[in-house]
């Protein structure tokens, strides 16, 4: 059945322009959908066939230089799993969907409120009310089909957090609070997966790496048992710009890339950006 494909994908391949003097073999979203269906196979199939015989699908045309076409197909086969959906959560998604990322599990228990117009990007007066991680598998179909959303809304609880990530081989944080993501960083500190956090509160944010090879714990960034960090003012530009850090992150990572350890706090108000050692 990948013959077949190929064979149609090559059919409907052309020459596009990349950059200066460059050019690639690229497919289109349609010519795609059309081997999808007379082959029986999911879109997100159809690209990583066309990747690995250095055919770009045209959606992803404009990262390259930054990504080369083995890249993306590593980006194309990865299955990440998200925790949250809301601010930090939905950005998150939105990002790695249109980088191209083949499989993303996104979990949260929480529907859409009105008060989280002002920053979460998966959030709008029609889907008040509305489950979040149900309007963000339904909202990436449409940005990009060859994305498949695992959308789970359950709570994340001491007791839930095996079967919730069970399968993940790398887990970034969109919670809002610190116990679950201490529950989330235990985890995954046992199963030796990275666990990428991030968190924002008004004109504030931090990233941090936290890699099955690495020096640094969660518990040494938040030692005290009992302390809770939340704050309520998150304007929208906070969590949008920690989300594409953690996603900078997440990739490099991904693609097997130097990533540094260390805390990298963000402080908007006053243009700074400075790494601390945890």
């Amino acid at each position: 059945m990948d013959r077949e494909a190929l064979k149609l994908i090559k059919k409907f391949s052309r020459i596009s322009p990349v950059a200066a003097g460059q050019e690639m073999s690229v497919i289109g979203l349609q010519d795609a959908l059309s081997v999808a269906q007379s082959c029986q196979k999911h879109l997100g199939e159809v690209y990583r066939i066309a990747l690995a015989h250095q055919i770009c699908p045209l959606c992803y045309i404009r990262n390259f230089a930054t990504f080369t076409i083995e890249e993306q197909l590593l980006l194309a086969k990865s299955h990440l799993h998200i925790a949250g959906a809301g601010g930090l959560g939905g950005a998150l998604v939105m990002l790695l969907a249109r980088l191209g990322i083949g499989k993303i599990t996104i979990i949260d228990y929480d529907i859409f409120e009105e008060s989280n117009l002002n920053r979460q990007l998966f959030s709008r007066y029609a889907t008040l009310g509305k489950s979040k991680v149900a309007v963000v598998a339904h909202d990436v179909e449409r940005i990009n089909p060859a994305v498949e959303i695992i959308a789970i809304q359950r709570k994340i609880l001491p007791e839930s957090v095996d079967d919730l990530f069970s399968k993940a081989a790398m887990i970034i944080d969109g919670m809002d609070n610190i116990e679950t993501r201490r529950c989330i960083a235990k985890y995954a500190s046992a199963q030796g997966i990275p666990f990428i956090h991030g968190a924002a509160g008004g004109w504030v944010g931090q990233v941090a790496c936290f890699l099955p090879d690495g020096k640094n714990a969660f518990s040494s960034l938040y030692p005290n048992e009992t302390i809770e960090l939340r704050r309520r003012d998150v304007p929208a530009c906070s969590p949008v710009l920690v989300a594409s850090l953690q996603v900078v992150a997440a990739i490099k990572i991904l693609l097997g890339k130097p990533q540094d350890d260390s805390l990298l706090h963000v402080d908007l108000a006053r243009n700074l950006f400075k790494q601390i050692e945890i």
